[in-house]
């Protein structure tokens, strides 16, 4: 009975390690990022599941003829690539289990001292969109550890899981679950001062047939 539950139990872990990790995506979202510290200001390509929210990838131009790949499996492992594909369509891209790290949203206890507050919708380009504030719930103790907050400007009309890409925030919002549903427009990061210093605003939105593949050994 020993021997034959040793044995199963191998052979389970050996299929998992082989076992492919597939992930598809159907949007690509282009948002404009300014670092206001650093007076910078980048343009990157994001590509999310309109379902989930757990995973997305990012694509930043590095040279004239390449860009920089970057996945995460917010519950699992991280991808780094370089790649010479099309950014507005790149098809189908495999990668090797040798260029991942493993990613642990060790955080999650930080999420329950947040709340999300759903605030009167605000106008942008003279169209409503809803307006939410992931902040720390003591306010006080937000000041003594210079905590800042995040402000999302959210269109509810499109059918879509919020993008988080901070795992922090992602943890907020499964444990609150009041953030609406939609694409984000803007993202603002306020410091602990009431200045914004990084802030993200969409600048495109296409629908894509975007397939990721992790090669397990």
């Amino acid at each position: 009975m020993k021997t034959t539950l040793t044995i199963t139990l191998f052979l389970f872990f050996q299929v998992n390690l082989n076992y492919n990790l597939d992930y598809s995506f159907d949007y690509r979202l282009k948002y404009e990022c300014r670092n206001s510290e650093k007076d910078s200001i980048q343009l990157v390509n994001y590509y999310i599941n309109s379902e989930k929210n757990n995973f997305y990838a990012d694509i930043r131009e590095k040279t004239n003829n390449t860009q920089q790949l970057y996945f995460r499996d917010q519950d699992i492992l991280t991808c780094h690539a370089n790649i010479t594909d099309d950014v507005k369509n790149p098809g189908t891209l495999r990668f090797p289990d040798s260029l991942t790290r493993n990613f642990s949203n060790i955080y999650e206890y930080k999420a329950k001292n947040y709340e999300i507050k759903n605030c009167k919708d605000t106008l942008v380009s003279g169209k409503n969109y809803a307006k939410v504030i992931f902040e720390f719930k003591d306010v006080k103790k937000a000041k003594r550890k210079k905590i800042g907050k995040e402000i999302y400007i959210i269109d509810t009309s499109k059918k879509m899981k919020p993008l988080l890409t901070n795992p922090t925030s992602l943890n907020i919002w499964r444990i609150n679950k009041n953030m609406p549903d939609g694409l984000i427009v803007e993202k603002h990061i306020y410091n602990y001062k009431g200045e914004i210093y990084w802030s993200e605003k969409l600048i495109e939105i296409a629908t894509v047939n975007f397939n990721l593949s992790i090669e397990r050994n």
